[in-house]
């Protein structure tokens, strides 16, 4: 997976996203806030961030987003993501449509420490715990 590109601050009309000093990179799987109803976090799901990109996989297919910039608090994503195309039980797939969306809405993150995240926006806040023996998200 290709890494996030990170953009220094500007001044006037075409200020850029200001830069983060400690983002969170690595690969990391949903611990808490997974709720029970289909939605984005109704199972673990492993999300890698990189330098310019996001992925994630739950229980069918995985999505990588390669047009991201990390700045200080929140995850800009930009354009379509890549997928893999594995025919998916019903559950499944509404919960890849909700992720794809969660994802798409640019997510506020922040890091409680080295190896705890919470990504949220305005309707689901999720917390991550970083993998000490990650696995790469599979690549669409």
């Amino acid at each position: 997976m290709s890494g996030f590109a990170v953009a220094g601050c500007g001044e006037g009309d075409n200020a850029q996203p200001q830069a983060t000093a400690d983002p969170p990179i690595g690969i990391f799987t949903s611990t808490s806030d997974v709720q029970e109803d289909g939605r984005a976090f109704s199972s673990p799901v492993i999300v890698q961030i990189a330098k310019s990109a996001v992925g994630f996989v739950a229980q069918c297919n995985g999505v990588r987003y390669t047009d991201v910039t990390i700045t200080d608090g929140q995850l800009l994503v930009e354009g379509g993501g890549g997928t893999t195309l594995m025919k998916c039980p019903k559950a499944a797939a509404e919960q890849d449509r909700d992720l794809k969306a969660f994802f798409m809405s640019s997510p506020d993150w922040r890091l409680e420490s080295k190896s705890r995240l919470i990504l949220s926006n305005d309707s689901v806040e999720v917390a991550l715990q970083k993998d000490a023996t990650p696995t790469a998200i599979p690549a669409p």
